[in-house]
């Protein structure tokens, strides 16, 4: 019955649900507490192992060291008949060895533990080469060579059966490109790398893929992308704000995955680019309903009310979608105009100039002056590209507002 729970709960950190996995982990332990057999010890190191990763990866980090040194005392004087059995508790020590700081040891054990060919389970090896991979990243300037090696090894055991295992496969392209770009200094290649990351995406379906890993993919290829790959920038900011929209309306997206939405989008309407197709109406408004349900954080909700209004008067022209726009966006401008901060004043410059615009359209031209105005005084605090990029249109419709009053 332990075990069950702890395949369970190994389950839900491969598929990065954390809290589920600690809960699992938990129940095992309850079951296995009181029983002091050789079995029940090994699976006692388990359980440390698996709910200190779940801890670490959730910010817990001290409750993850002290997981992590319960795990070492039990791993450090483990016996095993089988080489299979003895090789994955010593790359399990290895990585709790390098998480509590000690190196010198871990690297020691993984050298030791390199070596597949005791596996009979392909999977099985596969994911210890990842979990090996891990302990060398702690320290990529001298390792990267041998997590290059470790990676690409794992990757050919997983590629078969990446659908049982999509967010590690995604993980080691995202890590062979990382290497490849800071370490071999190859854009290309490491382009190359993110886009074989996402052909699998394509192939096992966005709404498949866990939101994080598949769009944190397309998020580091498009920060690759300088000047002169301005499309590939575009197509790649396109593709991860896809991602982020399909588990919006899924309903399966937590705070971090909807507030990078709202940002990534939010930085590119006020630098002057329209919305793309991966931002709608449905999607802005559940992130409005997540933020104004979830968070107590009034900046959250204000991104979260400015990002629904412009997107509602861009994307939706009727008559009730452009009040419901107004409103929004004049309750985010409360918050926003309080924040001293490069992005808050920009935003605030365009929403003010979203009611202008609102006011102008219904020839309400006193009304449409004052707020041009008030986006005029506005944009004099933001930055340079963001007054070059909105200052014309602001002059030009005071400029006819002045006419008709």
């Amino acid at each position: 019955m332990a075990a069950t729970c702890i395949a369970e709960a190994l389950r839900f950190v491969y598929q990065m649900d954390f809290e589920k996995a600690i809960s699992s982990f938990d129940e095992a332990w309850n079951i296995l507490k009181d029983t002091d057999d050789e079995d029940a010890i090994k699976l006692r190191a388990t359980i440390f192992d698996g709910k200190a990763l779940a801890c670490m990866t959730s910010g817990r980090i001290e409750e993850s060291t002290q997981l992590y040194k319960k795990s070492i005392e039990i791993r450090s004087v483990l016996q095993f008949d089988s080489q299979e059995d003895e090789n994955a508790s010593n790359i399990a020590l290895a990585r709790a060895l390098m998480c509590v700081g000690r190196p010198e040891e871990a690297y020691a054990i993984a050298d030791k533990a390199l070596d597949v060919s005791c596996y009979q389970d392909d999977m099985k090896a596969a994911m210890h080469l990842y979990t090996l991979s891990q302990v060398y990243q702690f320290e990529y300037v001298n390792n990267y060579k041998k997590v290059k090696e470790v990676l690409l090894k794992a990757r050919t055991l997983l590629l078969p059966r990446a659908s049982d295992a999509v967010a590690c496969v995604l993980d080691i392209q995202h890590s062979l490109a990382l290497i490849e770009h800071e370490y071999e200094h190859d854009v290309d290649k490491a382009l190359f790398e993110l886009e074989k990351a996402w052909k699998l995406v394509e192939k096992i379906g966005i709404d498949n893929c866990l939101a994080q890993p598949a769009a944190e993919i397309g998020i580091y290829a498009a920060n690759l992308c300088d000047e002169s790959r301005q499309d590939e920038y575009y197509k790649w900011r396109y593709r991860y704000n896809e991602v982020f929209g399909r588990h919006i309306e899924k309903g399966d997206a937590g705070h971090v995955v909807i507030f990078d939405y709202i940002k990534s989008n939010t930085y590119t309407h006020i630098s002057g680019a329209p919305f793309s197709d991966a931002v709608t109406v449905k999607r802005a408004l559940l992130c409005l309903d997540f933020m104004e349900s979830h968070s107590r954080d009034e900046m959250d909700i204000a991104y979260a009310q400015w990002f629904a209004g412009s997107v509602l008067a861009e994307k939706d022209k009727s008559r009730e979608a452009a009040r419901k726009s107004v409103r929004l966006v004049k309750k985010a401008l409360r918050v926003l105009k309080a924040i001293d901060e490069d992005t808050a004043r920009s935003m605030t410059a365009v929403g003010e100039e979203c009611i202008a615009d609102y006011h102008f359209s219904r020839e309400e031209y006193d009304l449409a002056a004052e707020w041009y105005r008030a986006a005029q005084t506005t944009l004099t605090t933001c930055v340079p590209n963001i007054r070059f990029l909105h200052q014309q249109h602001f002059s030009k419709n005071l400029e006819e507002c002045l006419k008709h009053m």
